[in-house]
């Protein structure tokens, strides 16, 4: 299946690309589509991106599918839909 992912911001400076389109396994999973973009991008990001040596990003970094904020790397994905990549910042 395909999965579109958009980059806003800064992120999409990082990744080099505004948009990609993913290619993952039928039935795949948020975490599948994370370990695929640390694969495609995880050295044009910078290290603060990702939260460890796992293949989460960082929590500063937030994946939005309409307005669900996704999490869980068990989140089922389904072909063809957009999962939009934001840094969220938080001011005073």
């Amino acid at each position: 299946m395909k999965v579109k992912v958009s980059f806003q911001g800064i992120l999409s400076e990082w990744a080099g690309k505004q948009k990609v389109e993913v290619d993952l396994p039928e039935e795949g999973k948020f975490g599948d589509l994370l370990s695929e973009l640390k694969r495609l991008l995880g050295t044009r990001m910078p290290p603060q991106v990702w939260h460890g040596e796992n293949k989460n990003m960082n929590p500063s970094v937030w994946a939005m599918r309409g307005q669900e904020r996704l999490v869980d790397p068990q989140a089922p994905l389904k072909d063809g839909e957009e999962i939009i990549f934001i840094l969220g910042i938080a001011g005073g």
